[in-house]
């Protein structure tokens, strides 16, 4: 059944397909992932339909392995899908959190994760809803991922709070300490995509919690790249942004001259 279930979806994302928006993807995002050529709405469309005609007497558990199958798929569509299923099945309060995050993992480490928009899609559709089903303690499992070798985990550490740092501390207590702590981990990393990672939920978390961050962000000036800082500058005044974007230039030459 799992099989059949991918190939007919498969069969629908292609009969929508447009070459055009394939080969813009293909571009976009450097040929690092194939495309079959549906914009998001369309793979989105798509994949409700082929739930409810094709799905609509799985149990959980089978969703459950399609949706992680997909995640295995070479298509970006493909794995946009598999997220999407994990999420209604999430939503269906029938995944335990602790073997999903050991899955997903699996997910990472075995190179099904190879770009930011994947990363930033499992984040937002299947790790922040564990996080809203587990707590803190899930929270703190997915925020250990700082310590992975693998960049787009460790991308997945920061990124998968994002939502919460936008509504703030009371969207999950400890939330402000926890996203710290996992910024302080992370930039010491030179990888471009960790660095706007860390950029991404420092900005979100600065709205609710300007203090803190920008306390933070003065302390780790040098570790941040050009771009990353500007992430984690981007809604703060235009002259405080010019002043920490020169001292991290100096910091930075600074360094590097020793």
């Amino acid at each position: 059944m799992i099989q059949h279930a991918i190939e007919r979806l498969a069969v629908r994302l292609d009969a929508v397909a447009d070459p055009e928006v394939r080969a813009g993807a293909d571009a976009y995002l450097k040929h690092v992932i194939p495309h079959r050529g549906v914009k998001r709405p369309g793979v989105t469309a798509v994949v409700r339909q082929w739930l409810a005609e094709d799905l609509h007497e799985a149990e959980p558990s089978q969703l459950r392995e399609i949706g992680f199958a997909l995640l295995r798929q070479p298509y970006s569509e493909d794995k946009y899908a598999g997220a999407m299923v994990l999420e209604r099945v999430i939503a269906a309060e029938a995944l335990g959190w602790r073997e999903e995050l050991d899955l997903l993992a699996d997910v990472f480490d075995d190179g099904c994760v190879q770009e930011w928009a994947t990363c930033d899609t499992v984040c937002g559709r299947v790790c922040a809803p564990l996080i809203t089903q587990g707590g803190m303690e899930c929270a703190r499992a997915v925020a250990s991922w700082r310590d992975a070798s693998n960049v787009w985990r460790k991308r997945a550490a920061a990124v998968s709070f994002v939502g919460f740092a936008r509504k703030g501390e009371s969207s999950l207590p400890g939330l402000t300490a926890l996203v710290l702590q996992t910024a302080g981990a992370l930039l010491p990393s030179p990888e471009r995509f960790i660095n706007l990672g860390v950029g991404w939920v420092l900005r979100e978390l600065g709205n609710n919690e300007p203090d803190a961050v920008l306390a933070f962000v003065e302390s780790r000036l040098a570790d941040f790249n050009a771009e990353g800082l500007r992430y984690a500058l981007e809604k703060r005044d235009p002259a405080l942004r010019k002043e920490l974007s020169a001292k991290r230039t100096a910091l930075t030459r600074r360094r590097r001259s020793t």
